[in-house]
């Protein structure tokens, strides 16, 4: 009988470990990917591309009503989040339906074949779909949030909006906010917020919520308590825009990085007093740095820097309008180098204007202070307003 002899073959060892170890390699890379439910997108469900990878750092976009129409051109492979801007909230706690006898705005587009027809774009693509509820009178802030039954009233309007158009998340916009004096508002405005959040919880377990805030108000800590408030909230955004207003006596930057001394404020600042105040580095993750898409144009009495305007009163220019008035008119781009933004000065038929706008540079430097602070992302106001420049969409594709 013969007999089975075992004979070693360091070779013929060496390739088989060889082969189970790239096997093994490729099954935890398999189910890596499987695990980025929130990364993954399957090519039957998103057609092109195969993966789509989503970094740390969210891009999202704010979507205006008055921006939507047919030729509003999206960049779907960039997007994290979109949030549609927005429906209004009363005093009393309702929405805004009608106003003057006609469907409010906001209602009236979002009910639009066009915007429906994004939303599927973006469910198709699993970009997630939030709307804003916003409300631009201090009274009304106060009022609401205080008040037992409007608060719940309020959430109740928000949760059925929730469920009917199958969002994903909810953007809390409630710009001017009471006098620093009224202490109570913080907290009733997080007791807003926890409630809202167990509401839309009950009918989806992750359902997401963003509050919009202004820099002033993360600078001086007032008078929102931020540091209950992020412990709340999926995602803070810092309107970091509108420093300079239209209605100014000096022209200067919307979107200034640093402080001069012709500022009160600035973006760095805005951002490093949000890290002071909190000093957990996952809750540090949940500020977003909201990037503006426009500029504003003044007439100035001469064509100094940041000259006196005329009449106190600027007028927006979009991101798209400002490069076309560039090329229209052959500027000369100024740099400001304390704010990083860059502006033009001119004479239109015997008058001056001066206007400071975002372009590629501008924008580049806030993305990378946003990666180097490690944000949660950024947010651009407003969608629709650079068109179809897409010199900055392209550096997110490659850098961000």
């Amino acid at each position: 009988m013969k007999k089975n002899v075992f004979v070693f073959n360091p070779l013929k060892t060496f390739f088989t470990f060889i082969v189970v170890v790239v096997i093994f390699s490729f099954i935890n890379i398999g189910l890596y990917f499987l695990s980025q439910t929130n990364s993954f997108l399957s090519p039957i469900v998103a057609g092109f591309p195969f993966l789509k990878i989503k970094g740390p750092q969210k891009i999202i976009g704010f979507l205006p009503y008055w921006s939507v129409n047919e030729k509003l051109s999206l960049n779907y492979d960039v997007l994290d989040q979109l949030i549609y801007f927005s429906l209004t909230v009363l005093e009393d706690g309702y929405l805004l339906k009608e106003e003057y006898g006609e469907t409010e705005p906001g209602w009236h587009h979002l009910n639009r074949p066009e915007t429906k027809e994004i939303f599927r774009k973006l469910r198709q693509r699993r970009i997630k779909v939030f709307l804003s509820f916003s409300s631009f009178e201090a009274s009304i802030m106060a009022e609401v949030v205080a008040n037992e039954s409007k608060r719940a009233l309020l959430i109740s309007e928000i949760k059925k909006i929730y469920e009917l158009y199958d969002l994903d998340g909810v953007d809390i916009d409630f710009e001017y906010f009471p006098l620093y004096s009224d202490d109570q508002f913080g907290y009733n405005f997080n007791l807003f917020l926890k409630e809202l959040k167990s509401a839309l919880k009950e009918v989806d377990s992750q359902a997401m919520i963003s509050v919009d805030i202004y820099p002033k108000a993360m600078i001086d800590g007032q008078p929102y308590n931020l540091e209950e408030m992020v412990k709340i909230v999926d995602q803070i955004i810092l309107m970091a825009y509108d420093f300079t207003q239209s209605r100014t006596r000096y022209t200067g930057p919307v979107a200034p990085l640093n402080k001069s001394s012709l500022d009160d404020y600035s973006i760095s600042m805005a951002v490093n007093s949000f890290k002071l105040r909190i000093k957990d580095k996952s809750n540090q993750k949940k500020l977003i740095l909201g990037i503006p898409l426009y500029g504003y144009k003044w007439r100035t009495i001469d064509d100094s820097y940041r000259a006196k305007s005329y009449s106190y009163l600027g007028e927006m220019i979009s991101y798209k309008r400002a490069q076309e008035m560039i090329k229209e008119m052959n500027l000369q781009i100024n740099w400001d180098a304390t704010a990083s933004s860059p502006w033009i000065s001119y004479n239109q038929n015997g008058a001056w204007w001066q206007t400071y706008f975002e372009n590629y540079d501008s924008l580049v430097t806030k993305f990378k202070l946003a990666k180097q602070n490690s944000l949660g992302g950024i947010a651009f106001w407003a969608l629709g307003y650079e068109e179809d420049e897409i010199d900055f969409w392209n550096y997110l594709k490659k850098n961000f």
